[in-house]
């Protein structure tokens, strides 16, 4: 299946302005995490017939945990002096998992 990743750069875009983050000079990096995103959700996916507004909303959220990877070395993220670190998932597929899981075939043949 084809995601378009064009339209994984604007909501991506539109997710980080909503939370207060400018993208202004990291555009760069936010078209990568969609493309990448695509390319991952899309091979995951395969040959499994899945509505596309399904497969978009899951590259998006691939999207955001690799775009928010760069900001968090070694996976651990801490967006706050005073907040306690948290460890980012290992993953990056791992929000789209349960968001595709209805749509593809089950492991036993």
């Amino acid at each position: 299946m084809q995601i378009d990743s064009g339209e994984i750069y604007q909501r991506l875009s539109a997710a980080l302005e909503r939370d207060g983050e400018e993208i202004g000079g990291d555009a760069a990096n936010v078209s990568q995490c969609a493309a990448d995103a695509a390319q991952l959700v899309g091979g995951y996916i395969g040959t499994a017939v899945i509505p596309p507004a399904v497969a978009l909303m899951a590259a998006s959220e691939v999207a955001r945990e690799l775009y928010t990877r760069l900001s968090a070395p070694g996976g651990v993220l801490s967006p706050f002096a005073d907040a306690a670190p948290v460890r980012l998932a290992r993953d990056p597929l791992k929000a789209a998992y349960p968001i595709l899981a209805p749509y593809l075939p089950g492991g036993f043949a």
